[in-house]
């Protein structure tokens, strides 16, 4: 179940965050990027001690996105 989800895009590149718990109540952040058209995407989770520390690295990967030109989509 995902809590929260954010999108940035960067023509023809985009990032995407999604802030979730797994199937035993880990948070966990998912990572996702790639080029828009192609299947060649890769995908990172990372393993948060709680809601908070999923919300502060999700922060901390939003201010990077923007400084490097990303739009936020969603």
């Amino acid at each position: 179940m995902t809590l929260l989800h954010l999108r940035w895009e960067k023509a023809p590149r985009y990032y995407q965050v999604d802030v979730c718990q797994d199937m035993w109540g880990q948070w966990v952040l998912i990572q996702r990027w790639g080029r828009h058209g192609t299947a060649l995407g890769q995908t990172q989770r990372v393993a948060c001690d709680s809601y908070a520390d999923g919300l502060h690295r999700l922060a901390q990967i939003q201010r990077r996105r923007l400084q490097r030109g990303y739009c936020t989509v969603s």
